[in-house]
Formats: structure tokens, sequence, C-alpha cells
């Protein structure tokens, strides 16, 4: 994880504003949501996206999986 040595204090309410690099470089926009995690006893930030691939494709492989009533397997073909 890069650090960049941009530091932010907490306001009162628990408020803290990403500097203005971090967002542009991660592409974050008024409005956006941004997910917030814990790894490794480190809060992680990260621009929140709806359609993760990997989650898209599990709800996709239940979704068949109760359609046909039979277990479904998912390979990726190499060249």
């Amino acid at each position: 994880m890069a650090k960049t040595g941009i530091t932010r204090r907490i306001d009162e309410l628990g408020r803290l504003v990403i500097p203005k690099e971090i967002r542009n470089n991660l592409k974050i926009k008024n409005n956006d949501q941004v997910e917030i995690s814990i790894i490794d006893n480190k809060i992680v930030l990260s621009k929140f996206n709806m359609l993760d691939k990997d989650k898209v494709i599990s709800y996709l492989l239940k979704c068949i999986r109760k359609v046909i009533n039979k277990n479904v397997l998912l390979t990726k073909k190499y060249n």
C-alpha cells in the first residue's frame, strides 16, 4: 500500500476530508460511494463499484444453479 504523506484531522462529527489529489487519482466524484474496510488493523477506503465482476459472476451462477437445479462449474479458457 502506497503512503502519500498527506495527513488530515477528523472533525468533531467524525468526518474526514479525502484530499482532491487522491480523489482525482481514484476518479472519485461528488456523490460517488466509498467502501470502508478494516484490513490488518488499517482503515481502507475504496471507490465502491456496484458491478464488481466477481460478485456479478457469482450471483449469475447462483441464479443458474437455482433455475436448472444442478451444480454449475465455471472455468476459464486459456489459449
